[in-house]
C-alpha cells in the first residue's frame, strides 16, 4: 500500500510542469576540433623597377592605399626624354628631306619620259626617296620604343591595394629587378590552415563556416577559398585557405592582417559519449554520478567540459539520449 502511494507521488511529480523543468536529457556529443591561424591579404605583390636610375618620387608609404592613378613611384627619366626629343627632331628633318626628294623625283619622272635625263640619275633619285621613307619609318619605330621605355620610369600598382613595406627613399639609386614596395590586397583576407584528409572532409561537409576573431571578440562568416592539390611533407597535412570578405564585418571594425582567427570543425558523434549541463553532475573523490528522478544515482566517466564550461562531457555504456536526469541535484528534493 505504501509502495503504491510512493509510485503515485513520483508519477504526479514527473508529470507536473515545475518538476519537468528540473529534468534534462542527455545530448549526443560531437567532438569539436579547434584550429587557430592569422589573417593575411589574399594577394601580395612586389613592385620592382625595370630600369636603373635615381628615384625622384615615392607617392605612398606603409599603410597607404594606392590611388586611382595607380602611380606609386617615379625614376629619373631625363636622358630618355632627351633621346625622345632628339628622335622627333630627326623625324621632322627627315620629313623635310623626303618632301624635297619627292619633288625632285617628280621632275626627273618628266625628264625621263622625254628622254632628257640619264636612267642612272633617275634611279639614284628614286633610291634616295625610298631610303628617306625607310629612315622616317625607322625613326617612328624608335619613337615608339623610347615612349615605351619612358613608361617604365613610372611605377604603377593595383588601385586600392595597401602598402605593406617600403624599401626606397627619394634620391636613392634603384636597380632593375630590386623590389622597392610590397603591397597586399586586403579587400579579402585569408587564413591558412593545415588539415588532415579526414578534417578537410569534415570541413567541406559543413553547411556554414564561421571564424571567431579572438582579437576583436567577434565572429564572421567565411568560406573555403582554395585547397592545395598537394600536401605539406613535414606535417603531412593539406594546406587550406579560408577567406573572409571585409564587407562581412561591421564598417567600424578594423579588419586587417595579423588577427588571430579560430575555426571550429564538428567531428563525428562519439559513441557512448554525451553532453549534459554541468550542474547535473555529482562529483566526489574524483568519481562522478548523475541523479535519476527516483533518487538513484548512475555512475559516469567525466571526459571534460565544453569551452564555455556550461556542459559536461560524460561517457557511460548504459546511457541513452532518452534517459532523464535531475538538472540541479544540490537543490533537488524528492516529494
Amino acid at each position: 500500500m505504501h509502495r503504491s502511494i510512493f509510485l503515485l507521488i513520483i508519477f504526479i511529480c514527473i508529470c507536473s510542469p515545475s518538476f519537468a523543468e528540473d529534468l534534462i536529457k542527455l545530448r549526443p556529443y560531437e567532438r569539436q576540433i579547434s584550429f587557430t591561424g592569422f589573417t593575411r591579404p589574399v594577394q601580395e605583390l612586389s613592385i620592382a623597377p625595370e630600369v636603373n636610375g635615381k628615384c625622384t618620387a615615392v607617392f605612398v608609404d606603409v599603410g597607404d592605399s594606392v590611388g586611382e592613378s595607380g602611380v606609386v613611384a617615379e625614376i629619373d627619366s631625363t636622358f630618355v626624354k632627351l633621346d625622345l626629343e632628339k628622335n622627333r627632331i630627326a623625324q621632322r628633318q627627315t620629313s623635310l628631306e623626303l618632301v624635297l626628294a619627292n619633288k625632285t623625283l617628280g621632275r626627273f619622272k618628266k625628264l625621263i619620259n622625254k628622254e632628257s635625263t640619264a636612267q642612272a640619275t633617275y634611279d639614284e633619285t628614286v633610291l634616295s626617296a625610298e631610303v628617306l621613307e625607310l629612315t622616317l619609318e625607322s625613326l617612328k619605330n624608335e619613337e615608339k620604343r623610347l615612349a615605351e621605355q619612358l613608361e617604365r620610369y613610372t611605377l604603377r600598382a593595383p588601385v586600392a591595394w595597401d602598402v605593406i613595406e617600403r624599401h626606397v627613399e627619394v634620391g636613392e639609386y634603384v636597380r632593375q629587378g630590386e623590389p622597392i614596395l610590397r603591397l597586399g590586397n586586403f579587400k579579402t583576407l585569408i587564413v591558412p590552415f593545415l588539415f588532415t584528409y579526414e578534417e578537410l572532409s569534415l570541413l567541406q561537409r559543413m553547411e556554414k563556416l564561421t571564424l571567431y576573431l579572438l582579437d576583436l571578440s567577434g565572429e564572421v562568416e567565411a568560406k573555403i577559398y582554395r585547397v592545395a592539390p598537394d600536401f605539406d611533407e613535414k606535417r603531412r597535412k593539406i594546406l587550406v585557405d579560408v577567406a573572409v570578405e571585409k564587407e562581412a564585418m561591421d564598417s567600424n571594425t578594423l579588419l586587417r592582417g595579423g588577427l588571430r582567427a579560430q575555426l571550429k570543425i564538428k567531428g563525428k558523434t562519439e559513441q557512448n559519449s554525451f553532453r549534459i549541463a554541468s550542474t547535473a553532475l555529482i562529483s566526489r573523490y574524483d568519481a562522478h554520478w548523475l541523479l535519476l528522478p527516483d533518487g538513484k544515482q548512475r555512475k559516469v566517466i567525466l571526459l571534460g567540459t565544453t569551452e564555455d564550461g556550461k556542459d559536461a562531457i560524460v561517457n557511460g555504456g548504459n546511457l541513452t539520449t532518452e534517459d532523464l536526469f535531475v538538472k540541479n541535484p544540490a537543490s533537488y528534493t524528492r516529494d
